[in-house]
C-alpha cells in the first residue's frame, strides 16, 4: 500500500475510533430514528384543533430508510393524546401558554436507548377557521353591472373571494366590504383556509334582472 493512502488509513481509523483498547471493541453506530406525518394530516407544520395525523417512524438506513414497526416504539405527546400506533388527536384548544405539541417517539427494543433511538418534533396547534356573516346590504335584484357590496366577519384565517373556482380577490380583511359589478346572477363564495390547510366556505347569490 501506498505511504499516503495508509497514513490515511491510520488517520481514520484514529478519529472513527473512540475505545481506548483499539478499534476491535468499537460499537457500530446504529441508524438514527426520524418520525413523519403520514399523508396529509399537517400541513406547514400545523395541525387543527380536535383533528388527528398519523405518524410513522423509520431508521436512517443506507440506500433507502427502513419503516420501524410500532411494536418496537413508545410514543408521547405533551398536550394531546398519541396511541400506542402513533395516531395523534389534536386537543380541542390551544392555551395562551402553548399553542404548540411536541411529539416524541423512543425504541423500546434496544436495552439503552441512545440519542440516535429517539426522536421528536413539534406541531403548531390551530383553531378552525370560522365564517360569522357573509351578506350583502345591497337591495336585490340589481341591474347589470350595478355596483353590490359584500360584507363578511370570519375569524382565524386567511379569506379569499370566488365565483366558481376563478378568484375574486384575496387577503380580504375581516368587516371590510367589498364592491362587485356582476353582469348576470352570480354566487360568490367566501373561503377562509387556517394554517393547516383546512377551510370553510359560505356561498352568497346576487340576483341581477
Amino acid at each position: 500500500m501506498k505511504p499516503f493512502l495508509m497514513s490515511l488509513l491510520l488517520l481514520t481509523n484514529l478519529i472513527s475510533c473512540t475505545s481506548n483498547r483499539g478499534c476491535s471493541d468499537c460499537e457500530p453506530i446504529p441508524p438514527q430514528l426520524v418520525i413523519k406525518p403520514v399523508g396529509g394530516g399537517i400541513k406547514n407544520g400545523f395541525i387543527s384543533v380536535g383533528h388527528s395525523v398519523q405518524w410513522e417512524a423509520q431508521l436512517l438506513t443506507y440506500p433507502t430508510p427502513t419503516p420501524l414497526s410500532p411494536d418496537h416504539l413508545t410514543w408521547s405527546a405533551t398536550r394531546g393524546a398519541i396511541s400506542a400506533s402513533g395516531l395523534f388527536l389534536a386537543p380541542n384548544s390551544p392555551t395562551p401558554s402553548s399553542t404548540r405539541d411536541f411529539i416524541n417517539a423512543v425504541r423500546n427494543d434496544v436495552p439503552n436507548p441512545r440519542d440516535v433511538d429517539r426522536a421528536g418534533t413539534d406541531v403548531g396547534i390551530v383553531l378552525i377557521s370560522s365564517i360569522q356573516s357573509f351578506s350583502s346590504p345591497t337591495p336585490m335584484p340589481v341591474a347589470t353591472g350595478a355596483a353590490v357590496t359584500l360584507a363578511f366577519q370570519f375569524a382565524d384565517g386567511s379569506a379569499e373571494l370566488y365565483t366558481g373556482s376563478t378568484l375574486v380577490q384575496s387577503t380580504l380583511v375581516s368587516g371590510v366590504n367589498v364592491t362587485v359589478h356582476p353582469t348576470a346572477t352570480t354566487t360568490f363564495t367566501l373561503k377562509v383556509t387556517n394554517q393547516a390547510g383546512d377551510s370553510v366556505s359560505k356561498d352568497l347569490t346576487v340576483s341581477v334582472q
